[in-house]
């Protein structure tokens, strides 16, 4: 259950301003602490800052979506596509990579889509950050990450303003850059700030989105937790596309439905035909 977290200007007694706290209405982990909030340049690329909140685990799912919605002036899409599966460097086949790119980009384009991941550089973030930046189209792109292991976060405590960001290291089981080709950024924060800190509050955005517009779950390679994103995904009964041939549990999850529905191998060419496959 979530918990409400809208900072109260009577009795939070911090010495951030009023407009300060009134900009968001949340707060960190602490309860204390208003999110922080501005946009991120990256530095070296020609492209316009991307918006950025801080929020915590606990902030009410809700009201943020309608923040999301609200502050940040975006098209309400037709379709949410919300990709997951390798959070680490892998690589696909040339024509699957093509595939995969071309689909996505055209995809989201003509569905007027909103994409999102984890919003790092490295993985599936990284082939989707290729994938808009073959577009000519601005497609709404966000990066859902635990703010604890995104390289540099330290800069973003900071109110409304412009904050500079490139990668000055390699990304490591500690922490991992930003994909510079998301359009927006959500940064959460938990106990312990952790991977994986970030994936019940995505769950429950996308749900709660998923009450007005339809959410398509795109799985390319993946893990175990990926297992477990495919299970929430099928329970709520969100259509799901397997890019086979990606490996992990994307071929995993493909070889199975294939033996007990004796379907043939068709999930790739779902992505180069831009129709969705239904896992009922």
């Amino acid at each position: 259950m979530c918990i409400r977290d809208r900072v109260s200007t009577q009795s939070t007694g911090s010495s951030h301003n009023l407009n300060t706290m009134e900009a968001t209405g949340f707060t960190m982990w602490d309860r204390k602490t208003p999110a922080y909030w501005g946009h991120l340049k990256f530095l070296g690329y020609n492209r316009p800052p991307s918006p950025y909140i801080c929020v915590s685990q606990q902030t009410p799912i809700r009201e943020f979506s309608e923040y999301v919605e609200t502050k940040w002036k975006l098209p309400k899409p037709r379709v949410i596509l919300s990709v997951t599966g390798g959070a680490q460097a892998f690589q696909m086949k040339p024509r699957l990579e093509s595939m995969f790119s071309q689909g996505l980009g055209e995809a989201a384009k003509s569905t007027d889509a909103w994409i999102v991941t984890g919003g790092t550089d490295t993985g599936v973030m990284e082939f989707v950050g290729k994938a808009v930046r073959m577009q000519d189209a601005k497609i709404p792109t966000f990066g859902i990450a635990p703010i604890g292991r995104v390289t540099h976060s330290e800069t973003f405590h900071k109110y409304g303003e412009v904050v500079p960001y490139k990668k000055t290291k390699e990304n490591s089981p500690a922490s991992a850059a930003l994909e510079p080709n998301h359009t927006h950024f959500v940064f959460v924060e938990d106990e312990k700030r952790d991977w994986g800190g970030e994936i019940p509050f995505r769950s429950a955005l996308e749900k709660q989105f998923a009450e007005t517009v339809p959410i398509v779950l795109i799985v390319v390679q993946g893990g175990p937790g990926t297992l477990n994103t495919v299970e929430f995904a099928v329970e709520f009964k969100f259509p799901v596309i397997l890019v086979e041939g990606s490996g992990g549990a994307a071929d995993a999850i493909g070889s199975y439905w294939h033996r007990e529905h004796n379907r043939p191998a068709n999930f790739t060419s779902v992505l180069e035909n831009k129709m969705w496959q239904d896992p009922k």
